[in-house]
């Protein structure tokens, strides 16, 4: 009889469970006639096993060679589990006892990991700006950290009980926590088209990707070739000028050296520059986060102050240049203080406010003067608190006297905000179609015009093309006209403050006083905290409201 069967070894899940099916199919059996011998210790076998194999449903009695290479195990293992089966005295087998001990160098978990828990817990964690409902709970260790890093900090505390790197790798997995990415400025659009094209199969599908990544190219050359043509003609004609703006990194305070300052949650200083291209001036407008945020209401309050401040009287047309994050300068709260610039001031005809394509943002104008105050935070060895920034800030310029010839930047520090998104939020309206029927994407359009005379409409397009037209966008309610906007803009309030910080952020700034000098105590303790704050991350520059 030929039976078309073979099991693998391989294919059970367990050795256990390998166990259990064999011995299922053993049966053991008294010796019913035995025969004498003439072995030296005439030993006589008081019991055999017999063998069986389900077929079809039936059971079918096979010698032990066919048992073994049908089910692909050994005559040892064949032997372990008869033994096994005659051991226990319910003929069920016990499971294996092999690799369910604790070796006596495993890493203790009462003494080791916990230490190396500890000391991962012991550096601030921050929740991204960019957090969704799904990721709200994953929270992110500054991007200057490493494993490496955390490892040498780990050991230079003799107290700690020594482990290796890769025991300290396994519990940081263990931790839930993540390295914040390092902040860059490279295109998620030319990487995926610079990709599909190595990965490309066929010439077509290559010349394609590479039609649509010149397609990308030549329209971000046009942004900068638009600002360029912009700020030639501005000093040409006096009636125009450009604005380019951008949020510096965050500054942090204190500003240590000691090592104490990794472990630390700090207080951070916000920087609003905008650079007048006209002028050549560069105007700093600067507050902590107790004093406010960095969503659109504080970069709305202070575009809106420059212009009234800065922008002269015999301006007419008025251009900004920004990048595109859709927190701060992309949305309807912009549009607001927009309608409101107009509207203050009396010589101003239409306000241009043009998008970078994303990926392709770098602006020297602004970057290149980030960069100084950069450069010179490193030569510093400590910054006390935050009105020691707007000084420093203000004298970086003297690094540079060839570009800065008056030697410093225009800092102003801001102590209060307009809730212009409240204002935006009641009386305009969010759409997604133009005046003439088309969808309307914030996203997909980079410049908007608001002009004079028509208050609540905005025209857009994705061009950067002067020829190309204009699409007409309507924030106003249905029945509510443009009049109604200029009784409103007046009456915008304050946003309320102090903003607290978190507890766990005054708590380590407390912790840091004693590298301070007496007299800076005070601020440090008299900073308002809050539980229900959460600590964002200082790197990020996109802005969720909370």
């Amino acid at each position: 009889m030929k039976w078309e069967i073979k099991f693998s070894k391989n294919a059970q899940a367990s050795h256990d469970k390998r166990v259990a099916y064999v011995a299922a199919r053993l049966e053991r059996e008294e010796v019913h006639r035995k025969r004498s011998r003439l072995d030296i210790d005439n030993r006589q076998k008081s019991f055999s096993y017999k063998y069986f194999l389900d077929i079809e449903g039936k059971r079918i009695q096979v010698c032990r060679s066919t048992l073994k290479d049908t089910l692909g195990e050994t005559d040892r293992f064949i032997r372990t589990v008869a033994e096994n089966k005659n051991e226990s005295y319910s003929g069920i087998t016990v499971d294996d006892r092999r690799g369910k001990h604790t070796p006596p160098h495993a890493l203790c978990l009462t003494n080791k990991a916990q230490a190396v828990q500890r000391h991962i817990a012991s550096f601030p964690a921050y929740v991204s700006h960019y957090c969704r409902a799904k990721t709200k709970d994953q929270k992110y260790l500054a991007s200057d950290l490493t494993i490496t890093e955390m490892h040498k900090l780990y050991h230079q505390n003799e107290e700690n009980p020594k482990v290796s790197l890769s025991t300290h790798t396994n519990q940081f997995h263990l931790s839930g926590l993540k390295f914040k990415p390092p902040q860059t400025d490279g295109c998620d659009t030319c990487t995926t088209l610079e990709v599909g094209k190595k990965n490309a199969t066929t010439v077509e599908e290559k010349n394609v990707l590479e039609r649509k990544h010149e397609i990308h190219l030549r329209k971000a050359e046009k942004a900068y070739n638009l600002k360029r043509a912009a700020k030639a003609a501005a000093k040409e004609d006096k009636t125009k000028r450009v604005l380019v703006c951008d949020l510096q990194q965050c500054l942090p305070t204190p500003h240590l050296t000691c090592k104490r300052i990794s472990y630390s949650r700090q207080l951070y200083v916000f920087n609003f520059t905008v650079h007048d291209c006209t002028t050549g001036i560069t105007h700093c407008y600067m507050w902590n986060e107790t004093e406010g945020k960095r969503g659109s209401n504080e970069i709305s309050t202070c575009l809106l102050k420059h212009i009234s401040e800065e922008v002269p009287d015999y301006v007419q047309d008025l251009t900004i240049f920004t990048d595109c994050c859709s927190g701060q300068n992309r949305n309807s709260t912009i549009s607001m203080m927009l309608f409101a610039a107009l509207q203050e001031n009396p010589s101003l005809k239409s306000i241009n406010h043009i998008f970078l394509i994303p990926g392709h943002t770098f602006m020297p104008e602004v970057d290149n003067k980030h960069a100084i105050i950069e450069k010179h935070k490193r030569r510093l060895d400590k910054v006390n608190e935050p009105d020691e920034w707007y000084s420093i800030v203000h004298q970086a310029g003297m690094t540079d006297p060839e570009n800065f010839p008056d030697g410093k930047f225009k800092v102003k520090h801001m102590t209060s905000f307009y809730d212009i998104a409240a204002l935006a939020k009641c009386e305009l309206v969010k759409r997604n179609k133009c005046m003439d029927g088309e969808p309307f994407s914030y996203l997909e359009t980079h410049w908007w015009r608001y002009e004079k005379g028509s208050l609540g409409v905005v025209k857009v397009k994705a061009s950067f093309t002067e020829a190309a037209k204009f699409r007409q966008l309507s924030f106003l309610r249905k029945g509510v006209r443009s009049d109604r906007l200029k009784m409103l803009l007046p009456c915008v309030q304050k946003l309320t403050s102090p903003v607290p910080i978190s507890v766990k952020k005054k708590e380590d700034l407390l912790v840091l006083l004693q590298y301070l000098e007496d007299k800076y105590h005070e601020f440090h303790r008299c900073l308002p905290s809050s539980d229900k704050v959460r600590d964002l991350h200082p790197l990020s520059k996109g802005i969720v409201e909370d």
